[in-house]
């Protein structure tokens, strides 16, 4: 049988036994139009003396070796095509999660103020080293100890944050006349874990250095918090303790002398 196309007029010579389970949509190759295809009616006897038909080769569009017919438009499952997309909306939001509790921790700490503790096991600070905490009430004098002038030193650290928050160890800078460093030590706070709004005391005694100091800057600098631990065990109850440190750097707040 020969199908023609209703928009361009290609033709295509199509196997009858193709449309035997009756009507089917079609699609032109050509054009791309579609429409509903007929089944070839039914064979009847015909008269003998009807006139031969006589067909011209060149209106007939065969159709191209390697095809069948013409494409046959099927439905869409969209059950099918939803449940595919599934995988892909779960790997999605996992990756948000997980960009979120990485990226947006400051957040989360004020929602959990528990999980602090939960990023510092896992290497993750929150915010900036020192951040909400305030070094304050400062103060710094010389003393003669068995012959030997030493400089003391002592002062607060207060939790400004809105979570529990340990407190990182404290550097402590004596600057000579010319504001470099002539001395560097570091001392820990007692207690080293503070709620909101609490209180950490420091103290700290060493050797006064050779040149003449003119100031003491305090800042805080990074370590294991294992360290700090371990340091407030040996420390017992008592302010925290100094060892000497060969590196400078100093912001944050500072004391006189």
């Amino acid at each position: 049988m020969i199908l023609v196309c209703p928009s361009c007029g290609t033709r295509y010579v199509v196997n009858p036994a193709a449309f035997t389970g009756g009507a089917r949509q079609v699609r032109c190759a050509r054009c791309s139009q579609e429409w509903q295809a007929e089944p070839p009616p039914e064979e009847q006897e015909l008269p003998d003396d009807l006139p031969p038909v006589v067909e011209t080769p060149q209106a007939v569009t065969p159709i191209p070796p390697g095809s069948n017919l013409p494409a046959i438009i099927g439905k869409i499952d969209r059950t099918l095509l939803l449940w595919s997309l599934v995988p892909v909306l779960i790997f999605a939001l996992m990756l948000s999660a997980g960009l979120f509790f990485v990226y947006g921790r400051s957040t989360i700490v004020i929602w959990f103020p528990g999980m602090v503790e939960t990023y510092n096991g896992m290497g993750l600070r929150v915010g900036e080293l020192g951040a909400g905490l305030v070094i304050r009430n400062i103060r710094s004098e010389q003393r003669l100890e068995s012959g030997a002038m030493m400089l003391a030193l002592d002062g607060e650290v207060v939790n400004g944050a809105a979570y529990m928050q340990s407190v990182p160890i404290i550097q402590a800078s004596a600057l000579g006349t010319d504001n470099k460093p002539v001395a560097i030590w570091e001392m820990f706070a007692n207690p080293i874990r503070l709620e909101p709004g609490g209180v950490a005391t420091f103290s700290s005694t060493v050797r006064y250095p050779e040149a003449t100091v003119v100031e003491v800057t305090l800042a805080f600098t990074e370590h294991e918090k294992q360290q700090a631990e371990e340091e407030e065990e040996s420390a017992g109850g008592e302010g925290g303790s100094s060892k000497g440190r060969s590196n400078a750097g100093s912001h944050g707040g500072s004391g006189h002398h």
